[in-house]
């Protein structure tokens, strides 16, 4: 995991306007200080410094009215320096907005100063600015042959600077920003020397400053050393950009902060060669490096190919949504782009990359999975669309003469390319059972679990109307839905409207509800059980078919881990939840949102491999398929309601002060070196005689997140629900897709702002607050010592590492934690090495997990557990169970938790599980108004 360079732009005021010069002579006039910041702001810079060149020479103060303004503009750390003499003028600067003060000429005078500033403000806020310059001819030798200067570089200070460089880390300093007086100005690059020469005697971070002048003049200052670079005209002037700059640190392989992709430029040279549509469009065909397959077709401008090219991570643009993503940024496939071309014609590019990562939100490793699927058996004169080398081909899918709006469109594909239909791949005969008898037979030949699937038309259904009218709140069914931050919903949708069978736990043995699948495991631990069952029925996935068909879909409860770990049970399990449930999915349904289309699926399991009754199993599918079709053409209850958002009337496990004397406890605890965290929860109710459904429709409307779940637990004879669960997780605990294995930590958040700069303004408070960082940090390195115990050793690594990322009502850090599973290994074992989270428990696990035990007084049971399925071909995603609610005899239960570490404030603490919890309160409490159009109930 490395750090991001910062590139850093600097204001150089001089009565109130920003100027610039060489070594602070002949200065013109470079615009208004706040005006500058905020442009800067907006086009990515890192940080900002802004220098008072005046303010010594002068013998006046910082202008903090301009550090105010400053400030209220910009959104990302702000350094201040230039007459500075104090510690008192140091308050008054970080207390006007600045978030670290720069000290030069006092700090010469009394470098006792620095360490007095380190102590009383933190090292974080005090950097020690060094005008360094060759010795000229004449003046007093230094060791290094460099000297400290002031007063702009204007008079020597008689000190070594490489040496005094040494000496401010050693009084406390936080950073170094070292300016070179010889370069300073003139435009010829960063003294790479007098930089290598600081970095060989600190350890701190260095700032290079003096000496830009174009943008590959930066990548050689990192090279010598520098954490961070520094410039001034070339960018108040627009010489260079951000972006260009940027752009230039990451092709020579440095880290940067990612940016808009808008900033970034394309080279002229390219430009010219590209021929757009009338959109400014290209289309992109994307293709494995390592199997030439094509994985997905999609959309670039110039802006997009530019950040491409910069970046190595496959950046498009969004016709749906206008605007540009980076695959892999939020969630699914990253893509590390290995080769760029561009056909002959300059209307088509082919982006060569290798991605890894769990699966997007269609479940699959390439967008390409509709049922139009071009097979071994096309004819030669047809073969061409498939060869991605032979670009002119790609124009027949893509957009000939830059005229056609869609490239990706499989509609697009001439006749001939329809003319074989492979096995597991059915036509759109709407309404038809598309997998025929006789595909049915080939596959049960090879497959343990069947799906026999239906394709139709139901561009006018909805995942609830739908929900309503199939799964219509029986046991064992449930409804997935999956909503990308910024409230997008995803591709698929998934509804289980029926299963047979359901693992659990009863008496701390593993047992199964309804019917037991032949040859599994009953009894032992339940998670050998689980993996007896998927074992049994291992299936290789089917071409063509909906990301997920099948599997165990169900919920892991907090309290499973005690088949995992060795942890004491000494809470009340008053609401006689299981440790586990996970339902045998016989029948479901996929709508896929893009195609407007709903895949109907009965599954057929072969559980003893023969092929006895091969005709019996598909005509009973066949019936089950058309019960499913005949439910949908039913009559249904009426779905157009309105509703208001009354304030919940809730109890509380316990009160408030009793929560808080047990937050000390964990501070205690804390203290005393038996856990470094430890996530302590608390229990809310409401006494309701709602519809869970309804609750979900509350939760959908006020928190789409993505994961979205609704879940019918069963009787244990299936004839009645024993209990709902209803919830909107934020969160992924693990996900394996083709034995890629990912963990998305999140820890750090903040409530959205109701205006973009009260928004930008929280992001910038939690980036920059060092309990949430130090927080996220520790689950990173938690997850990537999960991920440890079941990866192939060196392949864990961290990417995207602490990015913000939005939803409705809340911001959080995410990280991206991902590895190859070993062999020998299973989706199963990769759950049980992360499980439960980070984020539920503390650190370290176990530990947190036993002082849990002692301070709650009822087992969790769903809450900090897991929702999600493990399918038949041994991947798995699943969701912790957070922001969620189960709705059991009347009573809707919420329980919600939050981070202790040692200076926890315990009303602060209080309060988070208080709005942690609020989301599924207050949709209970809007669903019990919620009335027909006409007013009644």
């Amino acid at each position: 995991m490395s750090v991001a360079v910062r590139v850093i732009p600097c204001l150089d005021v001089s009565h109130g306007r920003v100027v610039k010069g060489v070594n602070f002579e002949n200065l013109r006039d470079a615009g208004d200080p706040v005006e500058l910041a905020s442009r800067y702001d907006k086009e990515g810079a890192d940080e900002l410094t802004f220098l008072d060149v005046s303010a010594s020479t002068e013998a006046r103060g910082t202008m903090l009215d301009v550090v105010r303004r400053t400030a209220d503009e910009v959104f990302i750390p702000l350094t201040v320096g230039g007459g500075v003499r104090s510690a008192d003028d140091v308050d008054q600067l970080l207390r006007a907005g600045a978030d670290k003060v720069s000290i030069n000429t006092a700090a010469i005078k009394r470098p006792e100063l620095l360490r007095e500033l380190s102590q009383r403000f933190g090292s974080q806020c005090v950097v020690l600015s060094v005008d360094a310059r060759r010795v000229p001819d004449g003046g007093t030798p230094q060791p290094s042959g460099f000297e400290v200067t002031t007063h702009g570089g204007t008079r020597s200070a008689g000190i070594d600077a490489i040496e005094w460089a040494r000496r401010g880390e050693e009084l406390g300093v936080g950073e170094i920003l070292l300016n070179s007086m010889d370069s300073d100005g003139v435009k010829q690059g960063f003294d790479s020397e007098l930089i290598s020469a600081v970095r060989q005697v600190v350890h701190i971070p260095v700032i290079a400053s003096g000496g830009a002048g174009k943008a590959s003049h930066f990548p050689p200052a990192i090279d010598s050393g520098a954490n961070a670079v520094l410039a001034a005209s070339i960018f108040h002037f627009g010489d260079v950009s951000i972006s260009e700059v940027k752009s230039a640190l990451a092709a020579a392989g440095h880290e940067v902060r990612h940016t808009s992709p808008a900033d970034y430029p394309l080279d002229p040279s390219i430009a010219a060669r590209l021929k757009c549509n009338d959109r400014g469009l290209v289309p992109a065909v994307v293709q494995d490096v390592h199997s030439g397959e094509v994985l997905m077709q999609a959309w670039v401008d110039d802006h997009a190919l530019a950040y491409t090219l910069a970046t190595r991570r496959g950046t498009y643009w969004s016709r749906s949504r206008s605007e540009y993503w980076v695959k892999g940024m939020t969630s699914g496939h990253v893509q590390d782009v290995r080769e760029v071309r561009l056909d002959c014609d300059g209307d088509t590019i082919l982006l060569k990359v290798d991605q890894t990562g769990a699966a997007c939100h269609t479940g699959t490793h390439t967008c390409f999975d509709s049922d139009l699927v071009l097979t071994d058996s096309l004819s030669t004169s047809d073969a061409g669309l498939l060869d991605v080398e032979n670009t002119s081909a790609n124009k027949n899918a893509g957009e000939p003469n830059g005229t056609a709006e869609k490239p990706e469109d499989d509609a697009e594909l001439n006749d001939s390319a329809r003319s074989s239909t492979p096995v597991g791949v059915p036509d759109l005969g709407a309404g038809r059972t598309t997998t025929t008898r006789e595909q049915f037979r080939e596959l049960a030949a090879h497959h343990r679990v069947v799906p026999v699937a239906r394709k139709i038309l139901a561009d006018g259904e909805t995942p609830l109307s739908a929900y309503n009218a199939l799964a219509q709140d029986k046991p064992g069914t449930f409804l997935f839905e999956s909503a990308e931050p910024g409230r997008s919903w995803s591709r698929w949708s998934f509804i289980g409207t029926g299963a047979r069978s359901a693992l659990t736990v009863r008496d701390g043995e593993a047992a199964w509800l309804g019917t037991t699948p032949e040859g599994v495991q009953t009894g032992g631990n339940p998670f050998d059980a689980l993996k007896s069952v998927l074992k049994e029925l291992h299936t290789d996935p089917i071409e063509g078919m909906p990301p997920m068909t099948s599997g165990m879909v169900g919920y892991c409860g907090h309290d499973a881990i005690r088949f995992i770990e060795d942890i004491p049970d000494t809470c009340d399990n008053d609401l006689k939840i299981p440790e586990m449930t996970q339902f045998l999915v016989a029948d479901m349904v996929a709508l896929d949102h893009h195609e407007g289309t709903m895949w109907l699926i009965a599954n057929a399991f072969n559980f003893n491999g023969s092929d006895d009754n091969v005709d019996e199993a598909y005509d009973d599918a066949v019936r089950r398929l058309d019960s499913l079709t005949e439910r949908l053409k039913a009559a249904r209850e009426p779905m157009v309601n309105s509703f208001t958002t009354p304030e919940p009337v809730v109890r509380r496990q316990r009160t408030a002060d009793e929560h808080m004397r047990r937050i000390e406890l964990c501070k205690e605890h804390i203290r005393a070196g038996d856990a470094f965290q430890i996530v302590l929860s608390q229990r809310f109710e409401i006494d309701t005689d709602v519809r869970a459904r309804d609750v979900y429709r509350m939760l959908k409307y006020s928190n789409p997140s993505p994961y979205m779940y609704l879940m019918n637990i069963p009787s244990d004879d299936f004839s009645s629900v024993e209990f709902t669960i209803v919830g909107s997780s934020p969160e992924s605990l693990i996900a394996v897709d083709n034995n890629v294995v990912t963990t998305h930590p999140i820890a750090g958040s903040r409530p959205r702002g109701a205006t973009r700069k009260a928004d930008l303004q929280l992001e910038r408070e939690l980036a920059a607050d060092s309990k949430e960082n130090s927080e996220h940090l520790m689950l990173v390195d938690l997850g990537r010592n999960d991920l440890g115990k079941v990866c192939i050793p060196g392949t864990v690594e961290v990417d995207d590492f602490r990015h913000i990322e939005r939803y409705s009502h809340i911001m959080h850090l995410v990280s991206m934690v991902t590895g190859q599973l070993a062999p020998g290994m299973t989706a199963v074992d990769a759950f049980m090495a992360a499980f439960p989270a980070g984020t539920l428990s503390g650190a370290p696990k176990t530990s947190a997990l036993t002082i849990i035990d002692q301070l709650e007084d009822t087992r969790r049971g769903i809450y900090g557990g897991t929702v999600g399925y493990f399918d038949f071909s041994g991947n798995t995603d699943q969701a912790i169970a957070i922001r969620t609610g189960v709705l059991k005899d009347g009573t809707m239960y919420v329980q919600a938790g939050g981070g202790i570490v040692a200076d926890s404030d315990p009303v602060a603490e209080d309060e988070e599980t208080r709005n942690k919890a609020a989301a599924v309160l207050r949709a209970t409490a809007a669903a019990e108004t919620i009335v027909d159009v006409d007013g009644s109930l």
